[in-house]
């Protein structure tokens, strides 16, 4: 049996995300480490900055994080994510991030697992319907900076609608779509940096 030849990892500072995906569609693994390496801290503390109160104590932002890189790496494998050449993918990690802590909390304040119930009542909670009507503010004053042609195709993305979807919802082509998209990511990253 022969020795596979040990890769040699590139200069961390000198490859961009979208290198680093490519070379995660190839089997590279050190892609994906250096992909966490850069990503992982910034990723946990946003993360522990949105989980709040008693349900804190039921969710580690570790587990978070790791299943926000695992779902990023089966995305890349399936080609469902990429990074555009020059750009970072933290926007689409705090994106995922959001989603994951939006579910877990969901879920451990379903009515029986409701963690209000065995932590001190609902006054131990901060108010879920003014952090949520905070963050429907927060998104309508960021939508309302796009053209109306361009918040209706942000929204149908936000609301789950995939791209040729909305391609063909809007009457525009997929590329116009994608670019977009690749604003509102901008614009988002920016907003979160």
């Amino acid at each position: 049996m022969t020795a596979r030849p040990a890769q040699t990892a590139p200069p961390a500072t000198s490859t961009t995300d979208a290198g680093l995906v490519s070379l995660l569609r190839d089997g590279d693994s050190w892609a994906a480490e250096e992909l966490y390496s850069r990503y992982a801290r910034r990723m946990r503390a946003l993360v522990a900055s949105r989980l709040r109160g008693p349900v804190a104590s039921r969710l580690s932002p570790d587990d978070i994080v790791q299943s926000v890189f695992r779902t990023l790496f089966e995305g890349v494998a399936e080609r469902a994510y990429s990074a555009p050449e020059g750009r970072e993918l933290w926007g689409l990690l705090c994106v995922l991030a959001l989603n994951k802590v939006r579910e877990r909390v969901a879920y451990h304040q379903a009515a029986r697992r409701d963690v209000r119930r065995t932590a001190g009542g609902v006054d131990a909670l901060p108010d879920a319907d003014a952090e949520a009507q905070w963050l429907g503010i927060e998104v309508d004053d960021l939508l309302a900076r796009f053209r109306p042609g361009d918040r209706e195709v942000i929204h149908l993305r936000m609301t789950g609608y995939e791209v040729t979807e909305i391609a063909d919802r809007t009457g525009r082509s997929l590329r116009t779509v994608e670019r977009v998209l690749q604003r509102a990511r901008a614009k988002l990253a920016a907003e979160l940096t």
